[in-house]
């Protein structure tokens, strides 16, 4: 039962947040079957405010809220409104996984088929869902399996203590005071990768790729930590970090260098003005280029595209990175003016026992020199590839068999 003393979220007339928790602490300890806890959350929930303001927002919670109470799953089952995109239903009587997995589905299902009428209009909607049961950490497996979800795209997830689960969320935990570690104590460095013409087979320039040093001395790589650091918002420091680190690289050597920044640091006002002033600063445009990933979607064309006439102003060249590993959008290449085009690495690493992969390869160098782009092949790990990309004609070459990142430029 509810307890007697309750105060109701004023917009929904449900239970609230403090409710839940004095409920879930309640439950009898004595009785032996599972209790069920189903955390749901609707998605993208801040782009509907953002979009469409907070009055259509809130007529759909509104809405969303009563659809919910008349799709319990059982008659004792408790609805709440547990934050401000988010409900929490608890089912303490008996109830078979079956039943309940059976329940998750259609509502997912039964909430992305409906439409929901806010100010005239009729707006459709979908759920991430994390379910929880047992009679001890409701709330916490719940929210486990929530992100569980929504990390992997699946519409819902029911958490169970052989997935590992809490492993993989306690790996995120330490990893966030890694990053957080290495940036205030000066563990970020930055490795140098070689990259040479094909024509001349002399190292033109070099990469700079980001690393965390180890207290003993070894390194972690950036598959380990980036997807982190831009959940945790601490993407931002690690990109000025590495500006930072390249441009005084350059300064000392006077030797040419590449460094990748993303469509949203382009987008993010205090990245791109931390990149333009730092390179007008050293007066050093001419040796620095900028890689940017091409499937990476492009939110602003005009930001994007004014801050390459910026850098280009100052000196600067731009590359595409990881051309042909996803959606290839020739018409920006045109439009953002380009000087090389980098080609995705699982093209080039078979190439040379791949003819469908060299016919692809080909094809876009072929188109590079119709527009006067130089291309660039990673991944080149063996005499094998670096003679089919002599062959190809591919400008510049990058990879194991032309040299390692190490942590200084030869």
């Amino acid at each position: 039962m509810y307890s007697s003393l309750r105060a109701f979220d004023k917009l929904t007339a449900l239970p609230t947040r403090h409710d839940f928790m004095k409920d879930l602490k309640s439950i009898d300890a004595h009785d032996k079957h599972a209790c069920t806890l189903i955390n749901i959350q609707i998605d993208d929930f801040d782009d509907i405010s953002e979009y469409f303001g907070m009055d259509v927002s809130n007529e759909i919670i509104f809405q969303v809220a009563n659809f919910l109470k008349n799709s319990l799953p059982t008659r004792s089952a408790k609805l709440y409104r547990f934050e401000m995109d988010k409900f929490m239903i608890f089912v303490s009587s008996r109830t078979s996984l079956i039943d309940i997995d059976n329940y998750t589905k259609d509502l997912i299902q039964a909430i992305r088929r409906k439409s929901f009428l806010a100010l005239g209009n009729l707006y459709s909607i979908s759920t991430s869902v994390g379910v929880a049961r047992g009679r001890t950490n409701l709330f916490r497996r719940s929210y486990l399996a929530l992100n569980d979800a929504k990390s992997r795209e699946s519409s819902y997830v029911i958490y169970n203590h052989k997935s590992n689960i809490e492993e993989k969320f306690l790996k995120n935990i330490q990893m966030h005071q890694i990053i957080k570690d290495a940036i205030e104590n000066d563990k970020i460095v930055a490795f140098f990768q070689p990259i040479a013409n094909t024509k001349t087979k002399r190292i033109e320039k070099y990469e700079a790729l980001i690393r965390i040093r180890n207290d003993d001395g070894t390194y972690k790589s950036p598959v380990e930590f980036l997807d982190i650091a831009k959940k945790v918002k601490l993407y931002t420091k690690l990109t000025k970090k590495m500006v930072s680190l390249a441009i005084s690289r350059i300064e000392f050597t006077r030797k040419p260098v590449t460094i990748n920044i993303t469509m949203d640091d382009i987008e993010n006002l205090s990245i791109s003005r931390y990149i333009y002033n730092s390179v007008l600063k050293s007066d050093l445009g001419k040796f620095i280029t900028f890689e940017l990933v091409e499937s990476e979607e492009i939110k602003s064309f005009i930001k994007v595209s004014n801050f390459i006439k910026k850098l280009k102003i100052l000196g600067c060249k731009f590359a595409i990175d990881d051309f042909g590993s996803g959606y290839s959008n020739f018409e920006n290449i045109l439009k953002l003016d380009f000087d090389y085009i980098k080609i995705d690495g699982s093209l080039i690493k078979n190439i040379d026992k791949s003819y469908q992969n060299e016919l692809f390869v080909k094809t876009i160098v072929n188109m590079a020199k119709e527009l006067n782009i130089q291309t660039i092949a990673e991944y080149v790990y063996n005499k094998s590839v670096y003679k089919k990309i002599n062959e190809l004609g591919i400008d510049f070459v990058q990879g194991n068999y032309i040299g390692k990142a190490r942590g200084f430029i030869a």
